[in-house]
């Protein structure tokens, strides 16, 4: 069997990157042949390659849209029994491309339908959405808040299908002592979408009650000048450190608590990999993120949105987190025996082989 993955994240690693190596690696190592189209010199295109899986690199920006129809096209010959998107505009390419009649194209949903607020994507994501309803063959949703806006676009459900995303477990036991000053996290891209905006503004009212907690930022995107700067408008230069990208689990196992402010996400990955690591867990209830969060003691929901709730979460979970140490423990066993890598390239390799034998 040969799938052929179509991504365009020209920049750094995404958790749903992150997935589709996890997926395809998987897949490779099940006897499936895998192809990766992808853009050139991006981390995910090093990434896959070292994998052992085969890269086609090409520019797949909208203004080379022609050229990126007739490359997958060239790449998806009669061999291919699957085609894979994964983000608007991919599955738009996909949609679009004429392919072999044994061919089947599949949409992979790696953020909420709802997602995308401004234009040109807007218009990308409603093209896509008309092509998925007529010409896809099957769509996989991350979460059951994906598929329930696939469903409120009119596609049909017996043709979605949900399979949640495997995480990278630790490589070493990390232990995370409560700290007598506690440190509260922001681990994701610094984009709008994640709400790194909203975590400094929590922050800086939670200190207020909590004088002696601190703030610490991992990771890096385009917003990173703007938060810097309204970082130091409140007045948290001396207690918030912005400390660039980082081993996730590294970073996890140095703060008590994560704060997961995010405008819209599909599943929620950083919020395993906190609980594996014993850290408690506020967070926006939107999209996926409710199905990643095992423990109502050491986890908080906050209505998205809701600063005034989140801050009034945060500052008690801070109250009680000296009581929690147990629980945290607890749950910490249970995230690590939850969404297992293998258990979910599992999920997709019956998947593909069901479908596969379908059509024969």
């Amino acid at each position: 069997m040969r799938i052929v993955f179509v991504n365009n994240f020209a920049r750094g690693l995404g958790g749903g990157e992150q997935q589709l190596l996890l997926v395809m690696s998987g897949l490779q190592r099940r006897g499936l042949e895998i192809d990766l189209i992808t853009s050139p010199n991006s981390e995910l295109a090093h990434e896959a390659q070292c994998s052992g899986v085969n890269v086609v690199e090409a520019n797949l920006a909208f203004h080379k849209s022609l050229s990126a129809v007739r490359l997958i096209k060239y790449v998806c010959d009669d061999t291919t029994d699957f085609v894979v998107g994964s983000g608007y505009w991919t599955n738009l390419l996909v949609g679009i491309v004429s392919l072999p009649f044994t061919t089947k194209r599949i949409a992979l949903h790696q953020s909420m339908p709802d997602s995308v607020t401004r234009q040109p994507e807007r218009s990308i994501r409603g093209l896509a959405s008309r092509f998925s309803r007529v010409r896809f063959h099957g769509h996989i949703a991350i979460s059951n808040a994906v598929k329930a806006g696939l469903l409120a676009e009119g596609i049909p459900e017996e043709i979605i299908k949900v399979i949640y995303n495997g995480v990278d477990e630790p490589h070493e036991s990390l232990p995370t002592p409560l700290r007598k000053n506690p440190v509260i996290g922001f681990l994701g891209r610094l984009e709008i979408v994640k709400g790194c905006d909203t975590f400094l503004r929590v922050l800086a009212s939670v200190k207020k009650k909590h004088p002696t907690v601190q703030g610490r930022v991992a990771g890096d995107g385009s917003q990173r000048k703007h938060l810097e700067n309204l970082r130091t408008k409140l007045g948290l230069h001396d207690t918030c450190h912005f400390v660039g990208p980082q081993n996730a689990y590294k970073f996890l196992a140095n703060i008590d608590i994560l704060l997961m402010p995010s405008r819209s996400e599909a599943f929620g990955l950083v919020a395993v990999e906190a609980q594996r690591v014993g850290v408690a867990v506020v967070a926006f209830d939107t999209g996926g993120i409710s199905e990643t969060l095992l423990s109502k003691k050491t986890t908080r929901l906050v209505h998205p949105g809701d600063i005034s709730e989140m801050i009034s979460t945060l500052t008690s979970l801070v109250d009680t987190l000296p009581q929690l140490k147990d629980a945290l423990a607890e749950n910490a066993e249970t995230a690590l025996n939850s969404f297992l890598p293998e258990e979910s390239v599992e999920h997709y390799y019956d998947y593909f082989q069901k479908r596969c034998s379908n059509s024969s």
